[in-house]
């Protein structure tokens, strides 16, 4: 098998992405993992620089089987684009703007119907962020009152709403995982800043996005996180699991 994506995106998807390749050479998958990195890149702004063809990208792609990338620096959407023939792209939003509903339009649809002229061969993906820890001093965690319940519950709202009304019916449910990991003994310390993932919020993400991408139940992958405690590490893959059973590639959002 080799899978060849592409995310859309921001420091959120990189994180996402941080384990993937790793996780599935262990299993002899090959993946090919780009990722278009826009620091605080709405949808609308990804929109107008993929209209203006932009310079104004950071270009992470990793196909060696590691946990590093190789980098482009003020790299346009379109050199990506043409990059590889992508089986797959995801998009998300800006996890501050997340679980609002109404910033995701018109603009997701609008990449959406870009991405399918550009990439024809590409199944869309939304990419569902997780909500911030509940001592997260970003200023949008007041969008949700800062509570982190909340948050997660709009997040999952939004992404229900983008995916009924743009069709894209491939959803990895990060935020899912993450509020399912936080009622275990690992609890709220998946961020490394209160929003950001940190190695095992990253883990967690790499392994839903593996399950789901490939059917293959990560319980069974040999892949050890580093400097993280065995029994976190399987809470961990127990939960991506878990997640991933409920969604297949061709499931919409519920």
């Amino acid at each position: 098998m080799n899978i060849r994506l592409l995310s859309l995106g921001d420091e959120y998807s990189a994180n996402a992405q941080r384990y993937l390749v790793k996780i599935a050479k262990c299993d002899g998958i090959d993946i090919t993992a780009g990722n278009l990195i826009l620091s605080g890149g709405d949808l609308m702004k990804h929109r107008d620089s993929i209209l203006k063809d932009e310079p104004v990208y950071r270009f992470e792609f990793n196909e060696r089987g590691s946990v590093r990338t190789d980098v482009i620096e003020n790299c346009s959407p379109g050199r990506a684009f043409e990059w590889d023939r992508w089986n797959y792209i995801t998009i998300q939003q800006d996890a501050g703007k997340a679980g609002i509903a109404e910033t995701f339009f018109p603009y997701i649809t609008e990449i959406a119907d870009i991405l399918k002229e550009k990439c024809p061969k590409a199944a869309l993906v939304l990419n569902e962020v997780w909500a911030f820890s509940e001592d997260c001093e970003h200023e949008s965690f007041s969008l949700y009152g800062g509570s982190q319940k909340k948050m997660a519950e709009m997040i999952r709202g939004a992404y229900i709403e983008a995916a009924s009304k743009t069709g894209i019916n491939i959803v990895f449910p990060l935020g899912e995982a993450w509020q399912r990991a936080r009622t275990t003994k690992i609890g709220d310390n998946l961020t490394a800043d209160g929003c950001h993932a940190n190695r095992m919020g990253e883990f967690l993400s790499s392994a839903v996005w593996y399950e789901i991408l490939t059917g293959n139940d990560v319980t069974k992958n040999s892949y050890r996180l580093p400097f993280v405690p065995t029994d976190y590490v399987n809470i961990l893959k127990e939960t991506a699991h878990e997640i991933s059973k409920e969604y297949s590639l061709h499931k919409a959002i519920r």
